[in-house]
């Protein structure tokens, strides 16, 4: 029979020419038979050079070589290997550790080697003095506005010398336009304000709304939240922390804000100092400033007259408000939550008339009539003295009937009698 005849495998091929009845060479083997050698071991796979146990250590090797027996074996030899884990990071924590030493004896012997000349001494002790004098003398520039990360960087003399020079020019810059950078604080720290006790620092949005006046490129605008967060400092009262959990600005962090700002925005390798100047002259033409327009409507002689009139009724509306807020120890002047608290009960405060708008007439009466400066860098008296307080009243009253036919004197008496009478009396 022909079928018969054929091998019970067709697929393995035998030479049946062999005299010695094995497959000759390149013939495979039937399996059936004791001549039979597997695939795999005729044909070993390929193995790369790093996976073979030569060219690894000995614990690889043997992981690589042995055979897991079973699930409780498994889980030792992972336990071992977190345990090698460990150790390695105890190593390269603590090399970590050392690295900052090795630095520090290196500094200390790079800073032996130097050579300082005469002149040289001379000129570091003259800087040094020159910065001490800026922020202990007047106008005593805040010493919490930390600039080392944008000034010159190194150990050398020169180097040295020329980060003092260049903090003592950006402060000398900064102080230049003193008067200008606390106005444009305040100004600015009224624009979005949602809560009563926040008017003394800036926010993100309220510094965002800064740049944009101030022209400044997209470059800043993209790093702003990071150069806003820079300048802020943990470490101050929970005043500075916004409703959203952000937080906000002082007026001395506002400033190093401003610096950091000016170091973006001017485009090139001019020095820090430089920069901060040119800066400053574009707010100057550009920053909204509370005492710039800000002229004393209550000086006019028609709102004059009406204020004498109902001098006795505001005395004693000023006085009930000033102890209003129990945590100010401040009570012979009204601050903007006192204020904010007369309005609400004279039924003044709704959507048309925010908190924002509110304290915008307050800056506006303080920037009006207070003229005089300090001279220093300590914030404004952020307090309504009784002749600030009618240009406050004024203010209001204008801001609520701008659209309302009348003399503004007219609205004011009005006011005074049908409202403030009615309701804080």
């Amino acid at each position: 029979d022909p079928k018969a005849a054929q091998p019970a495998f067709p697929h393995h091929r035998i030479d049946r020419a062999a005299s010695d009845g094995k497959p000759a060479v390149g013939a495979e083997a039937d399996p059936a038979s004791d001549h039979y050698v597997p695939f795999h071991i005729r044909h070993p796979p390929f193995m790369p050079k790093s996976l073979l146990s030569a060219g690894l250590s000995d614990s690889a090797a043997h992981a690589l070589n042995t055979k897991h027996d079973s699930p409780e074996k498994e889980e030792h030899e992972k336990d071992e290997d977190r345990e090698m884990d460990d150790h390695a990071d105890g190593v390269h924590e603590e090399r970590k550790r050392r690295v900052p030493l090795r630095m520090q004896l290196d500094d200390m012997y790079n800073e032996a080697c130097l050579v300082v000349s005469q002149e040289q001494k001379q000129l570091l002790s003259s800087l040094e003095d020159r910065l001490t004098s800026l922020q202990s003398g007047p106008p005593v520039f805040p010493k919490t506005i930390d600039l080392a990360d944008i000034l010159p960087h190194g150990k050398t003399p020169d180097i040295i010398c020329q980060r003092l020079e260049d903090n003592c020019m950006v402060i000398e810059a900064l102080n230049k336009h003193r008067t200008m950078i606390k106005d444009a604080f305040r100004t600015y720290a009224s624009l979005a304000l949602t809560q009563v006790n926040t008017l003394d620092t800036i926010s993100l949005s309220e510094m965002k709304v800064f740049c944009k006046d101030n022209r400044c490129s997209q470059r800043v605008l993209f790093k702003l939240p990071q150069l806003f967060h820079t300048s802020s400092r943990a470490d101050h009262s929970q005043s500075a922390i916004d409703p959203d959990g952000g937080p906000e600005l002082i007026l001395s962090e506002f400033v190093e804000c401003i610096v950091r700002i000016a170091r973006e925005q001017i485009p090139g390798k001019d020095h820090l100092p430089k920069k901060v100047s040119m800066f400053l002259q574009n707010m100057q033409r550009h920053t909204k400033v509370a005492s710039r327009d800000a002229s004393q409507i209550s000086l006019e002689p028609n709102v004059l007259k009406v204020f004498k009139k109902r001098a006795a009724l505001l005395w004693k509306v000023y006085n009930k408000y000033c102890s209003e807020d129990k945590s100010d120890a401040k009570e012979s002047t009204m601050n903007l939550k006192e204020l904010f608290q007369l309005m609400k009960d004279c039924q003044q405060m709704d959507a048309k008339f925010s908190i924002s708008k509110l304290a915008t007439a307050f800056i506006a009466a303080n920037a009006a009539v207070e003229t005089e400066d300090d001279g220093s860098w300590k914030d404004w008296d952020w307090e309504l003295t009784f002749l600030e307080f009618q240009e406050v009243l004024v203010r209001i009253v204008d801001m609520k009937t701008k659209t309302a036919e009348g003399a503004l004197a007219d609205k004011l008496d009005n006011f005074i009698l049908n409202i403030i009478a009615k309701y804080c009396t």
